[in-house]
């Protein structure tokens, strides 16, 4: 089991912001405007733990097994689905989870609306789009989002206010920078065209390796894991496909 490391974290955490700090810097933007969503996957309920004390209530899990063992397991923990999720695990993200961040379809946007109508409960969702146009990655096209966005605008139960992306695992910078404006730009689209419910305010882009280059295009949210803890022993590529 990974132990805790308090004054790690700490350190790791101030480095984190003030690398926010600069980045905001350099494009006129407020640090106020950027949100650290802890990337919780394979990291014990001890670092978690530590990560409560210091303040932060919410988490970000990959994999819905991981993600209910903890719910079930820890207190005061508020759980993010940010991984691909499949139909038939609908039910138990439902269960867990307060947030998606991973609808990457219309059959998984309609399977969790029907079940959130059965529980009786509205949940905050994030359209996820395949920026890099990797088939190895999930998520919407443009042209997929833009087709079904009616659709998407007649939802009950599950609220739409939010798009995100991984970009091109990439040591070319421009290539990676590119994935995040096209992000923002369909962001921007989405808000003009003025379909649905709420405005789409946030954009969840940038991991620990690129959330500098996220945060000069736009990111509101970023999904940072070994930022903060360090180095995984299970590879990125396990649960982010390259």
């Amino acid at each position: 089991m990974n132990k805790c490391n308090r004054d790690i974290i700490l350190s790791n955490l101030d480095r984190i912001k003030e690398g926010i700090i600069h980045s905001c810097q350099r494009v006129g933007r407020n640090p106020s405007e950027i949100n650290i969503l802890p990337v919780t996957k394979t990291r014990s309920l001890e670092e978690v733990s530590c990560l409560r004390d210091i303040g932060y209530r919410e988490f970000g899990e990959n994999l819905v097994k991981e993600g209910v063992r903890k719910y079930t397991t820890s207190e005061n923990g508020i759980w993010i689905m940010i991984g691909h999720l499949q139909t038939n695990k609908v039910k138990d993200v439902v269960r867990f989870a307060k947030e998606v961040h991973s609808v990457d379809s219309i059959k998984l946007i309609n399977a969790l609306e029907k079940e959130l109508q059965r529980s009786n409960k509205i949940m905050r969702g994030m359209l996820q789009v395949n920026t890099s146009g990797e088939t190895s990655k999930y998520g919407f096209s443009e042209a997929e989002l833009f087709d079904n966005l009616d659709e998407i605008s007649k939802l009950e139960y599950l609220k739409i206010d939010g798009v995100m992306t991984l970009a091109l695992n990439s040591k070319n910078e421009a290539d990676v920078r590119k994935c995040f404006e096209k992000l923002k730009s369909i962001q921007t689209k989405i808000n003009n065209m003025n379909v649905l419910e709420n405005e789409v305010t946030r954009i969840s882009m940038g991991m620990s390796g690129d959330y500098k280059i996220a945060i000069e295009e736009g990111a509101t949210d970023l999904r940072l894991g070994q930022a903060i803890f360090g180095p995984r022993e299970t590879p990125d590529s396990f649960y982010w496909p390259a």
